[in-house]
Order: C-alpha cells, then sequence, then structure tokens
C-alpha cells in the first residue's frame, strides 16, 4: 500500500523508503524483489524461524504478484496483461484487511481470486473476467496456484507425467522431473536434455514426434530416460514354465518315447505340454 500511495503522489518508482531520514536508501523493491535480497518466486521461498518466519524476507512473492497485476509483463515465462493501479490497489486492500493473520500466500491467493470473479459479476470496481485472468496469471508466475494461458475462466490444471507441475510450467513436460533442474540453463530441464537427437517433446503435448511417427513413451523408455546408462533388471524365469525345465522333460520324454509317438510331441512358445497328447502332459 505505501508504494500505491506514493504513485498517487507522482512518486511513480516502485520501491518503498527511498526517503526515509536514516538515509539507508529503500528497503524493497516491487518490480524486481531480488535487488535487497528478496524471492519473487515460490522456488526461492526462505525457510526461517526468524522475522516471524520470513514475512518480510518473502513478502518479495506477493510484492511481484501485485506489480504483475498492475503492470503486467512476462515474468517466469508467464504473460501478465495488467489491469492496472486502481484496480490492483482495491483488490490487495480488500484482502489486507479480511484476510486472517495465518494466511499462507496460497489462501491469499485463492481469496483474491474469488473476490476478482465476484467483482467481475457484479460489475464493482470496474472489474472484468479479464482482470480475474490477470489475477491468476500474476500469482501464477510467483509459483502459487494455477494460471489461466487461454483466459477461458479454466485453470490450467493438466499434468501429463504427474510430477505434480503442470504441463504449462513444467520445463520437460513429459518426463517426470519434480526438481525442475536445468543446469545449462536453456529453459529445458536436464531430464530432456538428455533425450536421443531428435526426439524433443512438444510442450504441452502428451506425445513425442519424430521422423512423421507418433511415440508414445511408455513406462520402460520412461525409465531408462530417468536413469541414462541403466537397464532395468530383467525378471528371472523359473519354475515348470521356464526354457531349461521345458528342454529338459522334452529330452527325457524323447529318449523313453518311440519314433512314431516323437512326432506326436509339438511343444508350444507358451509353455511345455500346452500341446502334447492327453497321456503325456504334465500334471498342473
Amino acid at each position: 500500500m505505501a508504494v500505491v500511495a506514493d504513485r498517487q503522489k507522482g512518486d511513480l518508482n516502485w520501491t518503498i523508503g527511498e526517503q526515509v531520514t536514516s538515509g539507508a536508501g529503500a528497503l524493497q523493491d516491487l518490480q524486481s524483489p531480488p535487488t535487497y535480497a528478496q524471492p519473487d518466486k515460490m522456488s526461492g521461498y526462505v525457510l526461517t524461524t526468524s522475522d516471524s518466519g520470513g514475512v518480510h524476507s518473502n513478502s518479495g512473492i506477493p510484492n511481484k504478484a501485485a506489480y504483475l497485476m498492475a503492470e503486467g509483463g512476462v515474468f517466469n515465462n508467464v504473460a501478465v496483461a495488467g489491469m492496472g493501479l486502481a484496480k490492483m490497489r482495491d483488490l490487495l486492500f480488500h484482502a489486507l484487511v479480511h484476510l486472517p493473520r495465518n494466511a499462507t500466500f496460497q489462501v491469499a491467493r485463492d481469496f483474491e481470486v474469488t473476490t476478482a470473479r465476484a467483482w467481475a459479476a457484479s460489475g464493482d470496481h470496474g472489474f472484468t473476467y479479464t482482470d480475474v485472468c490477470t489475477v491468476r496469471n500474476a500469482w501464477f508466475a510467483v509459483g502459487v496456484g494455477f494460471g489461466d494461458n487461454e483466459c477461458d475462466g479454466v485453470e490450467d490444471t493438466l499434468d501429463t507425467d504427474g510430477d505434480g507441475i503442470v504441463n504449462s510450467r513444467d520445463n520437460c513436460p513429459l518426463v517426470p522431473n519434480p526438481d525442475q533442474a536445468d543446469a545449462d540453463g536453456d529453459g529445458r530441464g536436464d531430464v530432456c536434455d538428455n533425450l536421443p537427437a531428435g526426439l524433443q517433446p512438444p510442450p504441452g503435448g502428451s506425445r513425442w514426434r519424430r521422423a512423421g511417427r507418433r511415440l508414445r513413451p511408455g513406462p520402460r523408455r520412461r525409465w531408462l530416460l530417468q536413469h541414462p546408462g541403466r537397464r532395468p533388471r530383467q525378471p528371472q524365469r523359473s519354475g515348470p514354465a521356464s526354457g531349461r525345465s521345458h528342454r529338459k522333460d522334452r529330452l527325457l520324454l524323447r529318449s523313453v518315447l518311440q519314433p512314431a509317438q516323437r512326432r506326436r510331441l509339438r511343444p508350444s512358445p507358451r509353455g511345455p505340454g500346452s500341446r502334447w497328447p492327453v497321456e503325456l502332459r504334465r500334471p498342473r
């Protein structure tokens, strides 16, 4: 709210405390929280017991969401359409006076989205359903909740690989990688960097395309992609259905049967004795 008051008075930056009498300079920057050692997305959330659990240390996350609501922009590969300072001010002040003291970022996000939807339905504060999309995407950009890329009112919740990260945010949507590791910073997860040449997963897709064919990665291929250079152990066949047992039984029978009876032995590859004469079939 301090930044909102500053901007309404003509101070058009997004910093807080730059004019304090101590001369220490600004304390926070809503546009760029990391400038003052504050995270701007949930991946940088600081776990601490000091500062009342990091209430100020982590305030850069909702601050960045507020900035995106007002100004818009592309952040963390999410495009946000700004809705203006006045709408952001009204929404966040409403949340400020109604949220409980122990509200989490997720609770705050859900409350603001619900409020924006109610205001869009009633026309209060000039809100429209496009503004609801802005609130969703602003929070989604900083890693809280789901976004709405098409602004159709339906949140994007598809998670093809089941790693808990929706396709629209996942840097490798077909191979599970909950840590989202990206050592070379190319925007594609490390597990996708190890894919065979020419085999690239389309963003948000459920199949791979290669040489004009569609390949659906099965459990074995996914295991191999997650463990490059290794091979899964093959199950060991044992018991009556094993090939060794089959061969031994066949040789034993051939040694005691007459030639005419030997020709009647036609063992099936499915298992020993499945096509043997009734009187020669092994008991099960």
